[in-house]
């Protein structure tokens, strides 16, 4: 074994000799090859991973599909998508385009100048008429009739929940709400709203009515009716 170790040391420190090169490692390819594409040393070859068990660390996934949602979200989901595929008739799909956020926000704070009274209010307000009637006034001198808001008129918009509207005239909910008559301090603000609905609801009546809503299809129904929309054009034109 010593003579081994010997024989091996002196083989690796020895120099070679005078006018020869040590060979390079070898290459694939040609030198041809070699200036077209970078040539790659057979020492170090490329390992496909394996994500197989114990072998490479898993890559990260969206696992939100293979887990088990509970029963009510699983229905939430499918009712939401339901209502997106199905195809709504123009008179239901035009309820779809309510109001947007600061438009809304305005037209229920005009709204809420106009509550009607309330029982209480009402009390009070007919205690003092009788009150002044006894004393030899006149109603109208004491109280005037308050401006409150009613169900008729036009133009109309659309706002979202009827609970917002129903908190306007001490209800949980109304389905409609229309002003009649406006102060003379609010009269501005009024016109600005009127020609805002006006442009975006009386004045588009007709589009929304030829409107229809729903039918918002998966991204797979989606590109499997471009690929037939596609075969068929092609088919045209062979």
């Amino acid at each position: 074994m010593a003579g081994v170790e010997v024989y091996w040391r002196e083989f690796h420190t020895q120099a070679p000799p005078k006018g020869k090169k040590v060979a390079a490692a070898p290459f694939p390819g040609n030198k041809a090859g070699a200036n077209k594409k970078a040539a790659k040393n057979p020492l170090f070859e490329k390992r496909s991973r394996n994500f197989g068990i114990g072998q490479d660390v898993q890559p990260s996934r969206n696992l939100s599909r293979m887990v088990k949602w509970p029963e009510y979200i699983r229905l939430q989901r499918q009712k939401k998508i339901l209502n997106m595929r199905l195809k709504v008739p123009p008179a239901i799909a035009q309820f779809q385009n309510t109001l947007d956020r600061n438009t809304a926000t305005a037209t229920l704070k005009l709204l809420n100048k106009y509550r009607p009274e309330t029982k209480a209010q009402k009390k009070d307000r007919l205690k003092t008429e009788a009150t002044a009637i006894a004393d030899g006034k006149k109603k109208e001198d004491v109280s005037k009739k308050p401006y409150a808001v009613k169900k008729m008129g036009v133009p109309y918009a659309i706002i979202k929940g009827k609970a917002r509207l129903g908190t306007v005239v001490h209800k949980k909910t109304a389905a409609v709400v229309a002003l009649t008559e406006v102060k003379a301090d609010d009269k501005n603000e009024l016109s600005k709203l009127v020609s805002t609905i006006n442009e975006g609801f009386n004045a588009k009546y007709e589009e929304h009515r030829r409107h229809w809503g729903g039918g918002i299809m998966g991204q797979k129904a989606v590109n499997a009716r471009e690929k037939q929309r596609k075969a068929l054009e092609q088919a045209i034109k062979i």
